[in-house]
């Protein structure tokens, strides 16, 4: 029988445990970046109630740190974003390494050309749609963050204009 012995091996159980401890880190960082954000704009917040801002400029300041605060959160979540994504390319690529080993030991299959095509393809095709998700996910992190900030400023700039 010229079928292949187990062509969906699993990873080693060490593997496994790898795979899941840097996800596991990855996680851990992402949470700790947005909760660490979080945090700096809830003390900034609660300074602003305690100070009773009278001025504009200071009013001006306050509305400064909630935008701020708003695309670093923002930055943080497509920057947690990208690390599962690349973790998950990782995985993918080990996946298909592993794949392509199997099929050069079973040279002798009549599957084995067809599935060594499939398998580029699908490296391919991989490949590209995640090099577009990163792009996305740049594109959306840098314009939204930059059109909150510039909204503020030309909202700033009408104000002061009028007056």
């Amino acid at each position: 029988m010229n079928a292949f012995a187990n062509p969906w091996a699993l990873r080693s159980t060490d593997q496994q445990v790898e795979w899941l401890q840097e996800g596991s880190e990855l996680l851990r960082r992402g949470m700790e970046r947005l909760l660490t954000t979080q945090q700096e704009g809830y003390r900034d917040w609660l300074q602003a109630l305690a100070a009773r801002p009278a001025s504009p400029a200071q009013i001006g300041e306050h509305v400064d740190h909630g935008v701020n605060l708003g695309c670093a959160l923002l930055v943080a979540q497509v920057s947690l974003m990208n690390d599962a994504i690349q973790l998950a390319e990782r995985a993918l690529a080990d996946q298909q390494r592993q794949l392509l080993g199997q099929l050069d030991t079973q040279t002798a299959s009549p599957l084995h050309d067809p599935m060594r095509k499939a398998l580029c393809v699908s490296a391919c095709t991989a490949d590209s749609m995640s090099k577009a998700v990163r792009q996305v996910a740049s594109f959306a992190s840098h314009h939204l963050s930059t059109a909150a900030v510039s909204a503020v400023q030309q909202a700033r700039d009408k104000i002061t204009s009028t007056h």
